[in-house]
């Protein structure tokens, strides 16, 4: 069985030049520590130092350069004190969050540079592969390559975007063992998600009918992943009473009803009549807020306490299936909005538009 190098052993190969491990890459963080000491001294780093922080694949994944550095300028450089008071009294939440967190890098980044090569990478990536295979088909976690985990420095966050999973330093020290085990088991969900065999096939881009895909495939993908760890996640937010996350989870789960109803109109709209489709798919992907993330959750814990986690494992390759189960779940109980035949007849319209034709040899 491969070993996975620990933290601590990874950065003494980094020292002398070794070959670095393909799953844990620390190089990020150790470009932003070179940045950030000469951006606190008042000294701007060339584009070159910039760029190679940014060319690592941790940042160039998030592909938010112009943000992330207009951040860390404005919390590191002395220079510009008064302007980052100035953002904070008039920033809206998620960038007000972001702020916040970098200044709490500041203040704490030798105990973070600590940490970084503290960490206990095996124990945490072990248990957290375990528990991602909770929700996919057996043997999913061992039969493909684990994921690349880039460590970055850039909002209390973890994502799982172009193949790899990135996780911000601080933000892994904040949340504990306990929470980071589930959190990476969350992400590496949607990492495995990739593997399983392929029965849709997703419209393009440009395709109108792009966004109504993307949101029942958002709702899906993120409740399903949020069984892991949001009810944990949620209990390390309550801790923090300045934050408002908790507030907007909790309403967006309270309006799913309402929610569902609207969505059953736009649905009901697009069934007959294709105009100003994409731009209908987009009101109804930002109607449900955070990513979708407190409502595909609802969706989620709805059929796992009926249909059980067997059925939503054989639905994580098409949305259009969880959407089934999730009407039929609504049907058992007395207060839950119920999408429509036309609603229903419409997804089964689309989801024969995008399914993938099985040819027997």
């Amino acid at each position: 069985m491969k070993r996975i190098i620990t933290l601590a052993f990874l950065f003494l190969c980094l020292s002398n030049g070794y070959a670095n491990s393909k799953l844990i890459d620390m190089s990020a963080v150790d470009h932003f520590w070179i940045i950030t000491a000469k951006l606190e001294k008042n000294i701007q780093p060339s584009e070159e130092e910039w760029n190679a922080m940014f060319k690592c694949t941790g940042y160039e994944s998030l592909r938010n350069d112009e943000d992330i550095r207009y951040n860390i300028e404005l919390v590191f450089l002395p220079s510009k004190k008064e302007n980052l008071d100035a953002s904070l009294k008039k920033a809206g939440y998620w960038w007000k969050r972001d702020l916040l967190h970098l200044i709490k890098v500041k203040e704490q980044q030798e105990e973070l540079k600590i940490f970084q090569q503290e960490i206990n990478v095996d124990k945490i990536l072990n248990n957290a592969l375990k528990l991602a295979g909770t929700y996919l088909p057996k043997g999913t976690t061992k039969k493909n390559p684990s994921p690349p985990i880039q460590f970055v420095i850039f909002s209390p966050d973890a994502r799982a975007m172009g193949g790899n999973i990135i996780f911000d330093l601080k933000f892994t020290k904040d949340i504990g063992e306990a929470l980071l085990i589930k959190t990476l088991a969350h992400e590496a969900h949607h990492h495995y998600c990739n593997f399983l065999p392929k029965t849709i096939d997703p419209p393009s881009e440009k395709s109108p009918y792009d966004p109504i895909y993307s949101t029942l495939r958002q709702l899906q993908i993120e409740g399903v992943a949020d069984l892991l760890d949001k009810k944990t996640y949620i209990t390390y937010q309550k801790k923090d009473t300045a934050s408002g996350f908790v507030k907007m989870w909790d309403e967006a789960r309270s309006l799913q009803s309402q929610k569902m109803k609207t969505l059953d109109s736009m649905l009901t709209q697009m069934s007959k009549d294709t105009t100003g489709m994409y731009e209908t798919g987009m009101k109804a992907f930002r109607m449900f807020p955070i990513n979708c993330h407190p409502n595909g959750n609802y969706m989620a814990e709805l059929i796992l306490r009926h249909y059980g986690k067997k059925a939503i494992i054989k639905t994580m390759n098409n949305p259009f299936a969880f959407f089934r189960l999730y009407h039929d779940a609504c049907a058992i109980e007395e207060e839950e909005y119920i999408l429509s035949d036309k609603a229903m007849e419409f997804l089964e319209r689309l989801e024969k538009m995008h399914a993938i034709k099985i040819t027997k040899k």
